[in-house]
């Protein structure tokens, strides 16, 4: 029997799925989307860490081909020196000197936390703070995978033998 949660996300079920125009989720429905869903994380983990091993494997190769570039049929990997990010810094007391009034210079200096932390007490930094409470944002999907037995990496036991092996261990 096919249900709505096992069948694969189109392009149509996903609008379906965000406009809510599809019946609510039984109990059964939610549990096998969440069993997909941390199933598709768990490939994702993976996929990242395979991607970043060949990234580094690609860094060092293109570091030593000439013009540090590779085109394929499915694209082109290169070798680029992004610029760093610029900071500008004004010195307060010569912002101060050219300030045509001392309200103006108040509008342009923020203050430093951290700075001011270390300068005043807890009391007096707590007397001065305006704290403006954070604002709640839209609710976000949190996933969660169980752990695996650390015994079941090593050894490529199943995650049962791993527990059965780790048990006999601490009892011995």
């Amino acid at each position: 029997m096919d249900t709505e949660a096992s069948k694969p996300i189109t392009r149509t079920r996903r609008r379906k799925l965000l406009s809510g125009s599809t019946r609510p989720a039984t109990a059964s429905a939610l549990r096998q989307q969440v069993t997909q869903a941390l199933a598709l994380t768990q490939v994702i983990a993976q996929a990242q860490q395979q991607l970043q091993a060949l990234e580094a494997q690609l860094l060092t190769a293109l570091s030593a081909q000439p013009g540090g570039q590779v085109t394929v049929p499915e694209g082109t990997a290169q070798l680029i020196t992004p610029l760093g990010r610029s900071q500008t810094h004004i010195d307060p007391q010569d912002l101060l000197a050219k300030a045509p009034t001392r309200e103006a210079f108040l509008r342009c200096v923020t203050v430093n936390i951290t700075q001011t932390r270390q300068v005043l007490s807890q009391r007096e930094f707590q007397a001065l703070a305006k704290v403006t409470p954070g604002q709640p944002k839209a609710p976000v999907l949190l996933l969660t995978p169980k752990p695996v037995a650390s015994a079941s990496l090593s050894t490529g036991l199943s995650p049962a033998e791993g527990h059965a092996r780790e048990s006999r261990h601490a009892a011995g």
